[in-house]
């Protein structure tokens, strides 16, 4: 140990020097390497006898400042203030706003400002009133959604989800919805809002579905289990739902059925694609497999009864009556199944187009990306989300391109995100 000019003080022979670190008159290492994780803090001449021993986990971070160590777990809420500017060590233990905390400054008074990776900012301490707290800006968008009427959904990494009339943006959100939440779908006429919480992930752990009104953002209905919903599709009235459930790592519990999740339509147990539900929720569809093996069979119904089954991974509908189906076939020498055709078929499975498209993914276990799928727009247009082309149904010729994936259809415009803003482009 040496002082400012360079002169040796002592020689400390400690059991570990990993993430050797130190300000003041204290030091300290953080062993993330063994179980235990230990943290412990030496004061300056007080030999190998710790002045302090805090146990982490390997999921934390230290950040030092010059009075103060900022202990940040990397992906919850949570911060500890250890100070090392009194007589002894203390720790204190902070309920942050925000998860995936990035960075925090603490200044010599211990007010504290941290940045998460989700883009906001919050803080703790101004100069009038050291317990003021507070959270800056909305963060990132976790979810976009929009409906036929215009109406666009925006959800942020700060907790509210804010609805927007693309006819009137000038006058601001109509309401904001206080939920964290990875998708939204919004009702045919922007009365009802869904949405699937960011689950564990969050600072509290939360796997339900949600149905609110609108604009006042009363919870209308709630389901919840102790896995998060994997992916989920609605009708535009909001009165029927399909979702997914994991139940192992490759299978899937399928269920079609009303809000209160008593008036059961369907219910299976197979591989990732959820039910499909069409827009008027008479009807909806299920696959087999994902397409990475082969799809199998989407097997149409309406309500409860089996309809047809065609070859093939549903994409999605199109409109109340038409959905996209994409086939694939198994390359022999590879083993892999590559994109052969799309084919559009009635509700009855009856073929009614085979539009030259290419692949347009679906969620699975081997995407995560929440981007994806299709919007119906028009009698003779739909928009795929994953790569942002409006595709015309009986050709499937690109009609309009945008580009980017976190994005949707609302109204007469396209609801996309806009460097640090949300904007909404006639199409």
């Amino acid at each position: 140990m040496y002082s400012k000019g360079a002169t040796q003080e002592s020689i400390v022979n400690l059991p570990s020097t990993r993430h050797l670190g130190g300000t003041r008159d204290y030091f300290w290492t953080f062993e993330d390497d063994r179980p235990g994780y230990p943290l412990t803090i030496y004061r300056v001449g007080g030999g190998v006898v710790p002045a302090a021993e805090y146990a982490y986990g390997n999921d934390y971070t230290l950040v030092p400042n010059d009075r103060a160590i900022g202990v940040l777990r990397r992906e919850w809420p949570e911060l500890d203030v250890i100070d090392l500017g009194g007589a002894e060590v203390t720790r204190s233990e902070h309920d942050m706003p925000m998860f995936y905390n990035a960075r925090i400054h603490i200044d010599q008074d211990l007010r504290w400002v941290a940045s998460s990776a989700f883009g906001m900012i919050s803080l703790k301490g101004i100069l009038t009133d050291p317990e003021d707290a507070g959270l800056l800006g909305c963060g990132r968008i976790t979810a976009l959604g929009g409906s036929p009427s215009g109406h666009a959904a925006v959800a942020t990494a700060s907790g509210k989800t804010f609805i927007y009339d693309t006819a009137a943006l000038d006058a601001g959100p109509l309401a904001a919805v206080p939920f964290l939440t990875e998708k939204v779908m919004l009702s045919a006429d922007g009365s009802l809002l869904a949405a699937r919480a960011y689950g564990a992930r969050s600072s509290v752990v939360d796997y339900s579905l949600r149905l609110f009104s609108l604009p006042d953002g009363e919870e209308r209905a709630s389901l919840s289990r102790d896995v998060g919903a994997r992916d989920f599709s609605m009708s535009l009235d909001g009165a029927v739902l399909g979702r997914s459930y994991s139940s192992s790592t490759t299978m899937y519990q399928r269920i079609v059925s009303d809000w209160s999740g008593e008036a059961v339509i369907f219910q299976d147990t197979r591989r990732a694609p959820p039910p499909f539900v069409s827009p008027d929720g008479r009807h909806f569809v299920v696959t087999d497999d994902v397409s990475e093996k082969g799809c199998g069979f989407t097997q149409i119904y309406e309500g409860s009864a089996l309809v047809n089954a065609v070859r093939g991974c549903a994409v999605g509908w199109v409109d109340d009556t038409r959905v996209l189906v994409q086939t694939y076939v198994q390359n022999r020498d590879t083993f892999r199944w590559n994109y052969e055709a799309s084919t559009i078929y009635d509700e009855l499975g009856n073929v009614v187009g085979t539009p030259s498209l290419p692949r347009l993914p679906v969620r699975t276990e081997y995407t995560t990306d929440d981007y994806y799928g299709i919007q119906p727009v028009s009698a003779t247009v739909f928009y795929s989300r994953n790569d942002g082309v409006f595709y015309d149904i009986e050709t499937g010729a690109a009609v309009a391109t945008f580009g980017g994936v976190q994005n949707a259809v609302a109204g007469a415009f396209l609801v996309h995100g806009c460097g640090y803003n949300v904007c909404a482009t006639p199409y």
